[in-house]
């Protein structure tokens, strides 16, 4: 099985700022933000201690239309194919970095 390749961006945006204008510009790609999880508030309301200068979000998104159709065309595909996609953004060293690991066609 082919390895997918991992993105990695840095941005002089602060993550907010970077959340927020992708929020904005997803639409334009047929994408939309299902949901954003501060993963340092998740770990925290989990018990787990977490350093006060962790700063990690996961970005949820779906193209809603395209999902639909493809499951409604199938619907097993739905657990198998169409999980959600997902950005991670954070601080890392100093800097705002993106990650992203697409699906390879395989």
């Amino acid at each position: 099985m082919k390895r997918g390749i991992l993105f990695k961006v840095k941005t002089s945006k602060s993550i907010q700022e970077f959340i927020e204008s992708f929020k904005k510009n997803a639409p334009q790609f047929n994408f939309g933000v299902r949901y954003v999880f501060d993963m340092k508030k998740e770990y925290k309301e989990h018990n787990v201690n977490v350093d006060e200068d962790f700063e990690f979000y996961q970005i949820v998104l779906c193209n809603f239309d395209k999902s639909y159709k493809t499951m409604m065309r199938n619907i097993e595909t739905a657990a198998v194919l169409l999980q959600p996609k997902q950005l991670v953004v954070c601080n890392n060293k100093g800097e705002t970095t993106v990650y992203y690991l697409p699906f390879s066609k395989e």
